[in-house]
């Protein structure tokens, strides 16, 4: 999504910033990567799909569109902390997860094969992966689930591909291996003594002899 050489130009961004007059700010161009900016460009609305009524009940010359995440793919992504994207040509996954405790995330990369990206979700990869993701197994449902909803994972059957849905089952053969696994035995507990007093019964004292000179 982001241009990839902001991360070499962070420090000098920065300072451009604080320095600035008279009030801090910075200019950054080819913010995006150029094959998203394409993306947004091919998502934005028309100007009817648009409110363009003002509080005359007129139409005006500004249409507002108050769902942005709505208007697909590429604005959805803007506001989530996870993105999953993939340019058009390349093979690879980007995986993309802007984690508060990290000063400047990184993508990580990922065969475009859902094991795969469940995996990495999961917290795998190299170990000289400069970030890993450590998402929670509803997590990597409610991601897959999401994915599944707009058509983002497919089979191929034959040439065709096609949208596949998430399923979630129990392990097979779980049910049976439950069912006709062996019975513990009940371990007997051990004993209490039962010369003790009974319940509710105050203890006779027992005789004891006294030494007399």
């Amino acid at each position: 999504m982001l241009n990839p050489r902001l991360n070499d130009q962070a420090d000098e961004l920065a300072a451009r910033f604080r320095e600035r007059e008279p009030f801090r700010h910075v200019v950054i161009d080819d913010f995006f990567e150029p094959a998203y900016c394409v993306q947004l460009l091919a998502q934005f609305p028309a100007f009817e799909r648009g409110n363009a009524r003002n509080e005359n009940g007129g139409v005006g010359n500004k249409s507002t569109i108050e769902r942005i995440r709505g208007l697909g793919p590429a604005f959805s992504a803007l506001d989530n902390r996870l993105t999953i994207t993939s340019d058009q040509g390349e093979r690879a996954v980007k995986i993309f997860y802007r984690d508060p405790s990290i000063d400047r995330p990184k993508a990580i990369l990922s065969n475009p094969d859902i094991a795969e990206l469940i995996a990495r979700l999961a917290g795998a990869g190299p170990k000289d992966a400069p970030q890993k993701l450590d998402f929670s197994y509803g997590q990597i449902v409610s991601v897959v689930q999401a994915m599944t909803r707009t058509n983002q994972v497919v089979a191929m059957l034959g040439n065709t591909r096609v949208p596949t849905p998430l399923v979630i089952q129990s392990t097979p053969r779980l049910q049976s291996e439950i069912d006709t696994a062996p019975t513990i035995p009940e371990q007997s507990r051990p004993q209490g003594d039962t010369s003790g007093p009974e319940m509710g019964k105050i203890p006779e004292p027992e005789p004891h002899s006294e030494a007399r000179k």
